[in-house]
């Protein structure tokens, strides 16, 4: 074989996934990306949560019923899987889960908040590597850690997490949620992360409860904060520039979804019930009783299809640049 007519290209993974997704030409299809919530159980207590109830457990699905989810996922092509909750590391059998996940095939993604990290799970971890971990930080400080997550002695455990996987040279990202509480750390927390080797992100983005509770978002900073946090970095800056122009001449498709809830991601609740995305859970479609290719495209499409709702929002010439979305608009106003 002559090797001077081959050409070998490399793309990054996000070019790589936007080349699939192109693939489709507007055609009904299945996302690239699950996200299994796990358990909806957690060992803290943040103020900012939405999760409402962090306990119950008795009915969250059983190690044969997530290998079933994660079978009909894998014949469905999807590729990439997040592990989530809650907190995932919670459940005793959790190993046996990522290793099911692995040996399907799935590119596995793990969110945790680390305090739960022990030698065992570093050994699987290295034996099967994750694609990331990405871990939740609420603070650079113990005392701001702390007063977020509502457990005492979580900020030394959360520490000894991080240390471990970064240890054992494992693919880490750090994020946080920018809230009230922790504003003031975020500067350091950015900083930390660099000398870490670990890319950094945060979110200022909090909403109600799954159940409609405001609690959470008194934790809410102001819109005018938000702004001044996107601009602080020539990073962040950058990256919203060109977010905002990406979108800026987009038409509206005058429709309820314009994201890629349903096609591009599904969120599965630890009760087997299937969503668009994690935030949107009034009409979900129950894996157990319907296999995803018993209706899940057509299912998907109709909630697609929804027209917004009359008002301000529908005719916005601005509403792409805006990152409102249905589900958390529906959770706070109805």
């Amino acid at each position: 074989m002559n090797c001077t007519v081959c050409q070998l290209q490399e793309l990054t993974s996000s070019d790589f996934l936007a080349s699939l997704r192109q693939n489709d030409r507007g055609k009904p299809h299945y996302p690239l990306t699950a996200s299994l919530e796990l358990t909806s159980a957690c060992n803290l207590r943040c103020r900012h949560c939405y999760v409402d109830d962090r306990s119950r457990t008795s009915r969250q699905l059983t190690v044969k019923q997530i290998e079933s989810v994660l079978m009909d996922l894998a014949r469905h092509e999807v590729l990439f899987l997040v592990l989530t909750g809650g907190e995932p590391l919670l459940r005793p059998d959790f190993p046996e889960i990522y290793r099911t996940a692995r040996r399907l095939g799935f590119l596995v993604i793990l969110f945790t908040n680390a305090t739960l990290v022990s030698p065992s799970l570093i050994r699987l971890f290295l034996k099967y590597p994750p694609r990331r971990i990405e871990v939740s930080v609420y603070g650079r400080t113990c005392e701001t850690y702390e007063s977020i997550t509502g457990i005492r002695g979580s900020f030394e455990c959360f520490q000894k997490g991080l240390d471990s996987l970064l240890a054992g040279g494992l693919s880490v990202e750090l994020k946080t949620v920018v809230m009230n509480t922790n504003r003031h750390e975020v500067g350091a927390m950015r900083d930390w992360a660099k000398e870490l080797g670990c890319h950094f992100r945060y979110d200022p983005l909090i909403h109600c409860s799954l159940a409609g509770s405001p609690t959470p978002i008194r934790e809410r900073i102001p819109a005018a904060d938000v702004l001044e946090l996107q601009m602080s970095a020539p990073e962040d800056r950058r990256q919203f520039q060109d977010y905002a122009a990406n979108v800026a001449n987009l038409p509206s498709q005058n429709r309820l979804f314009e994201c890629g809830a349903g096609t591009h991601i599904m969120h599965i609740d630890p009760h087997g019930q299937a969503h668009p995305c994690v935030t949107w859970r009034t009409h979900p479609y129950d894996l157990a009783k319907h296999p995803i290719q018993e209706g899940w495209l057509d299912h998907i499409q109709r909630l697609r299809t929804l027209p917004p709702p009359p008002g301000e929002c529908a005719s916005c010439k601005d509403r792409g640049l805006c990152g409102r979305c249905a589900p958390i608009s529906l959770l706070e106003t109805g």
